[in-house]
């Protein structure tokens, strides 16, 4: 299933692994500013990439929202992202939260990886970590 979230002026491509694959801005059929995304975690010496087939992978929309929710699950972890494409401003939204289904403690690392080119000017984007929040701004 290939899913679509956008706004009217910002609209993007998002894959049945929850991958990320175009964004268009200002306009449908303009600039790809992104070729390909990815997020993995890695726990017990093992990264598990979420396009990886050991995850059970579903995925609908919200009901009476535009809000792409990907559900991830194996026998230790639910992990869920939601995606979303703001109303009022041209954003992506990506939120992740992990859950560890077993009793035992776990020590996760999340990786995120991403392949931009917004306006096709890959050497002028820019990536911004804001602690309080523990979010990523991306932005040109």
């Amino acid at each position: 299933m290939v899913s679509i979230i956008g706004n009217g002026k910002l609209l993007a491509k998002i894959y049945d692994s929850g991958s990320i694959k175009h964004i268009f801005f200002p306009h449908i059929g303009y600039e790809t500013h992104i070729f390909n995304s990815s997020f993995a975690i890695f726990c017990n010496n093992q990264i598990k990439w979420h396009w990886d087939h050991s995850w059970d992978i579903n995925q609908n929309y919200l009901n009476d929202t535009n809000i792409l929710k990907t559900t991830y699950e194996n026998d230790d972890f639910l992990m869920t992202s939601k995606a979303y494409v703001s109303m009022s401003h041209n954003l992506i939204v990506k939120q992740l939260f992990i859950l560890n289904k077993t009793d035992v403690e776990k020590d996760v690392k999340l990786f995120f990886y991403e392949n931009l080119r917004i306006g096709e000017i890959p050497n002028e984007n820019t990536v911004k970590y804001v602690k309080g929040k523990n979010c990523l701004i991306k932005y040109n």
